[in-house]
């Protein structure tokens, strides 16, 4: 189930979300309750700590282990 508040879309369960989706779709988890998708990545920063911003304006820290995921998700696209 989907709660939308503005341009965020809050789900109960993201890992289930991302199993839904694959591995060969652009969505990727950085955190236990957060899922995003590469598609609406504005900039992002290779130093530590790795910086995500969205389209949206979101700013988001990635964790050094899933760090890899992300840049291999940017370089599918």
């Amino acid at each position: 189930m989907f709660v939308t508040t503005g341009e965020r879309y809050t789900a109960a369960q993201p890992k289930r979300l991302q199993k839904y989706y694959g591995e060969e779709s652009s969505f990727v988890r950085l955190h236990r309750c957060c899922l995003i998708n590469t598609k609406y990545i504005k900039t992002y920063s290779k130093g530590e700590p790795f910086i995500i911003e969205m389209i949206n304006e979101n700013v988001f820290e990635v964790p050094r282990r899933k760090k890899a995921d992300v840049l291999d998700k940017l370089r599918a696209k």
